[in-house]
């Protein structure tokens, strides 16, 4: 019918066009182009049905025949099956525009079947507004969980935006979790552990994924509904992985022996996420550093790679009398190491807690300490597993103790307090893993005496009191570090007032070079006026709007502001507002200045001061 009415041929259909005479001059014409409306028809059908329309004569004749054999109309049936669909229809997996778009499909099937005859013109626009109110509520209804937020935002306004604008708004809500956020990924945890990670993907849940099966709104995974979702409740205490399960986990730095092969090489596992190569060079570097050290390397406590027949080990050791690395891991929930040597304010752990660790066992935690790395990054709770051996720090555990960003590049990776902006710390890339090494060496990170004593190795540890000392220093207004020390001589008793330093007094103290005095050259009002936009605001106002624009006369100091919507009406704003000072001042703007911002540079208020004779410049 479309296309029909595009070419200007309905009247064929509707019987408007009255059929000439035979010996009628335009018989001919009409005749041409009835045959040609007929063949769109016919075309239009498949095979089976066409056939049975061959042999009428007009097309008005095949459209009548053919919207009384197979109209729906009056299928109730399908009617039905529509409002059954849209009943169950949420948004899961879709886009906000894919599911706006399948409602607004559904509902004009639905309008096709609606014939009603309406005593006062009136009662069809109000029906119109209340069926607009309903499906407003139903796509607001069918959102995810995540745009909870602005689903409460159009249910406050006053009066319920039209479903246009309530789809308007909730895209750039979804565009701005996008941009914010980037793409949702969804991260496999395991049970406390420290170096596995599940061999899942997405994708695998996806093509899992089954029509009627219940759905979670948090991770996205079909099979469970939020209210039972493990990441947000945690896994049952009677759940064991299955077989299959455990065929998928991957280990991470494990390395196998082999008893064909000599004692020193290493064979990377299946699910191993090291090379051959990173392992050979791993090897390398900590043979040399076993060579170089050969008092360390007899006494059986030398860095290197080792294997074990039979069993499966960690590709990395630890050094027994050097500060060995920290490798950065994202999987680990705790700061974790095998060394208790690296551990200051040792404790013993009493609960008989337990980690589980590359090769698949739980290891018993022994203890808990702390580690200084640098002046401004200490480790809290670090657990002693001996079975573990290399040294595992926590990201998770690192920023929220620390208070501080973890910045990831391709050879490097940066610490940084959100607070101050300073780095903390760093570590460097190392044959595929961040390593981050302690900038204070290890005799002076701690004072350790070992005593024997029915079997059992007593601990004594020498407090660093670094700390209290800057806790202190900023709860009493930071004072020289001097007076600290005659108030708490203690805290001072190794250390020496002047080896404390303080950014924050640092920089109070900077000063800078004030700016040249220049003298006001007076004007006359309006000839410049200074323009800026700010928003967006977290809070929207009665009226929708997010952000305003301002405009401040540089003669008089007078400043006007316009709220607005959205920023790409600046141009529109600054037209009406030249308008006003026209009228109510009878003068002209002679000089726009603003920043870079792209709203005003456009074409929409370039071309405007153009025309006006605006001179537009940018401060910046």
């Amino acid at each position: 019918m479309m296309f029909i009415c595009g070419k200007g041929r309905d009247d064929y259909l509707t019987g408007d066009i009255i059929i000439p005479e035979k010996n009628d001059p335009m018989f001919r014409t009409w005749k041409i182009e009835n045959h040609m409306v007929m063949s769109w028809l016919i075309n239009s059908m498949t095979n089976e049905i066409g056939e049975n329309f061959l042999l009428y004569g007009t097309a008005k004749e095949i459209w009548e025949a053919a919207r009384e054999t197979y109209s729906n109309s009056e299928n109730t049936s399908e009617l039905f099956e529509i409002e059954a669909v849209l009943h169950d229809l949420r948004q899961g997996e879709l886009s906000i525009t894919q599911y706006f778009n399948t409602l607004c499909r559904h509902w004009q099937h639905l309008d096709m079947f609606e014939i009603h005859s309406w005593n006062c013109p009136e009662d069809t626009v109000l029906y119109r507004r209340i069926v607009e109110q309903k499906r407003t509520f139903k796509f607001l209804l069918g959102l995810n969980k995540n745009l909870d937020e602005v689903r409460g935002r159009i249910m406050g306004t006053k009066p319920l935006p039209n479903l246009r604008e309530a789809f308007s708004e909730v895209r750039r809500e979804e565009s701005r979790k996008k941009v914010m956020m980037g793409p949702h990924n969804s991260a496999h945890i395991m049970e406390g552990s420290a170096l596995a990670a599940r061999g899942y993907s997405n994708s695998n849940y996806d093509n899992r994924q089954r029509k009627g099966r219940p759905w979670c709104d948090h991770c996205n995974k079909p099979g469970h509904v939020k209210e039972n979702c493990w990441k947000i409740h945690g896994k049952p205490a009677d759940w064991k992985p299955s077989k299959s399960i455990n065929d998928k986990d991957r280990r991470a730095n494990n390395v196998i022996s082999d008893n064909n092969r000599d004692k020193n090489t290493i064979l990377p596992t299946e699910t191993s996420p090291f090379s051959k190569e990173q392992l050979e060079i791993l090897q390398k570097l900590f043979s040399q550093n076993s060579l170089s050290q050969p008092s360390m390397s007899a006494s059986g406590s030398g860095s290197g790679l080792s294997a074990q027949k039979g069993k499966f080990s960690t590709a990395l050791t630890v050094s027994k009398k050097h500060s060995s690395p920290w490798i950065i891991d994202s999987g680990a929930s705790d700061h974790m190491t095998g060394d208790a040597t690296l551990l200051n304010e040792y404790n013993q752990c009493t609960n008989n807690s337990t980690v589980r660790i590359a090769d698949g066992s739980s290891s018993q935690v022994k203890g808990i300490g702390l580690s200084r790395l640098s002046r401004d990054m200490i480790l809290n709770s670090i657990l002693h597993v001996p079975n573990l051996d290399c040294n595992l720090l926590s990201i998770s555990k690192l920023t929220r103790d620390l208070n501080c960003v973890a910045k990831f590049f391709p050879h490097l990776c940066i610490f940084q307090d959100l607070d101050t902006g300073k780095k903390i710390g760093s570590a460097k890339m190392c044959s595929g893993l961040y390593l981050l090494k302690s900038e204070i060496p290890l005799k002076q990170t701690q004072n350790r005496s070992y005593v024997s004593s029915k079997g059992q190795l007593a601990l004594n540890f020498h407090v660093n009191k670094d700390s209290e000392v800057l806790l202190w220093h900023y709860r009493l207004g930071h004072p020289n570090f001097m007076y600290l020390e005659k108030l708490f001589p203690s805290f001072f008793s190794n250390k020496s007032s002047q080896s404390f330093k303080c950014e924050i007094c640092q920089l109070s103290k900077h000063v800078r070079s004030s700016y040249p005095t220049i003298s006001y050259k007076p004007s006359h009002p309006f000839a410049m006026i200074h323009s800026d936009v700010w928003g967006p605001s977290q809070v929207h106002n009665i009226t929708g709007t997010r952000w305003f624009v301002s405009f401040v006369d540089d003669h008089t100091r007078l400043t006007w502001l316009f709220l607005m919507k959205e920023k790409f009406k600046v141009s529109q704003i600054f037209q009406n507002f030249h308008a006003m000072i026209q009228t109510q001042f009878q003068t002209k703007i002679q000089i726009l200045k603003t920043n870079n911002a792209k709203e005003y540079f456009n074409s929409s208020l370039n071309t405007y001061c153009l025309n006006q004779g605006i001179i537009h410049i940018s401060s910046c």
